[in-house]
């Protein structure tokens, strides 16, 4: 038993194929999965969230690699442009950092604690 080539175990061509098969509803599955951590973690500045963040930014923003399942070939895939995607994350996330900035201030060194069942500004150490 050979090795399938990318064609052969998604022939996407094929008119006669319904248009969700169960390679595509996986192929969404990975770009929905990372498009939502890069959107749901943008701000996050630590721990498990943040290091989400950076996997799906790094996969997202990652060119020319030949893995077959890089967000580039996810795309081609599924019929997409990857880099119309990557520049409408790009710009969604300068919005969300400006709102996040905002919404907490100029000074980017002050971060939330609780305290007394209160939330209070303090400087960071």
């Amino acid at each position: 038993m050979g090795t399938l080539s990318r064609e052969e175990i998604f022939h996407l061509e094929d008119q006669n194929r319904p248009p969700w098969l169960p390679e595509r509803r996986l192929l969404l599955a990975v770009l929905d999965d990372a498009i939502m951590c890069y959107q749901k973690y943008v701000t996050a500045r630590k721990g498990k969230a943040k290091r989400l963040f950076r996997t799906a930014q790094e996969w997202i923003f990652e060119e020319e690699s030949d893995r077959f399942f890089s967000f580039e070939s996810v795309c081609v895939h599924l019929g997409m442009d990857p880099n119309y995607i990557r520049r409408g994350l790009a710009q969604w996330r300068m919005r969300a950092l400006r709102r996040r900035k905002k919404a907490h201030g100029d000074i980017p060194q002050r971060r939330l604690n609780r305290v007394d069942k209160k939330r209070q500004l303090r400087p960071a150490a």
